[in-house]
Order: structure tokens, then sequence, then C-alpha cells
């Protein structure tokens, strides 16, 4: 009987836990670029139609950082320019693998010693 009721006790909490909107699983993730880069790239987030896509890039060197989006795979859209500030952008998109990469630079033309970073997500992010 005590197990019966530490069972239904411990399925309750599970339960109750899968339905707290905070245990969403989210689409997030983020790379840092150092000196010494010239490039870095985010891992592929998943979205969905209902999601939009939420770019933040800081960078705090005098060098320019240029950000690209590849949307499965191949180039989707692009940021460059970018000098000693914070970029946040929010689009519209369609479901698919997205991921970011930043250089320092141009992709064309990179180079080292920016010292940035960058965040792709589906929801709007500033965690730096």
């Amino acid at each position: 009987m005590k197990k019966i009721i530490l069972s239904l006790a411990l399925l309750t909490t599970l339960s109750f836990s899968f339905l707290n909107p905070a245990n969403a699983s989210a689409a997030y993730d983020d790379a840092r670029m150092g000196k010494y880069d010239s490039t870095v790239t985010t891992s592929r987030i998943t979205l969905t139609e209902s999601d939009d896509l939420y770019i933040h890039v800081g960078n705090f060197s005098s060098k320019t950082v240029s950000a690209y989006i590849f949307k499965n795979g191949s180039l989707y859209s692009s940021i460059t320019g970018i000098g000693w500030t914070n970029v946040h952008k929010k689009l519209d998109v369609s479901a698919g693998e997205y991921s970011l990469r930043l250089y320092c630079g141009t992709r064309s033309n990179p180079t080292t010693g920016c010292v940035s970073y960058g965040e792709i997500a589906d929801y709007y992010t500033d965690n730096h």
C-alpha cells in the first residue's frame, strides 16, 4: 500500500511539472567569438510555422562583425557592418532549421580581433 501511495504521489508531481509552461522546450543556441577567432557558429535550432526567429548579436570590439542566418544549411539573411553595439532582430520565418554564423569582418574577407557573441532563439533574448 505504501508503494502505491508513493507511486501515485510521484506520478502526480511529474504530471504537474509537465503542465508548467516554464518547462516548455524553447529553441536556443549561442556562439562566442574570441579575439583569435575569425568565425563562430551556433548549432541549428528547429522552428515551426508558428515560431518567430530572434537574433541577438553583441560586438565589444572596434572591428565590425557580420552575422549570417542560415535556413536548412543555405544562406537566408544577413546583418553586416555591426560595430560596437547590440543588435536585436526579429524575423517572421517558415518552418525549418536555422543557425547563426558570425564573422569578424565579412564572410568574403574574414579577419581576427573581434570579441562578440550571437544568440539565435524562438523567443526574445538579451542574456548579455
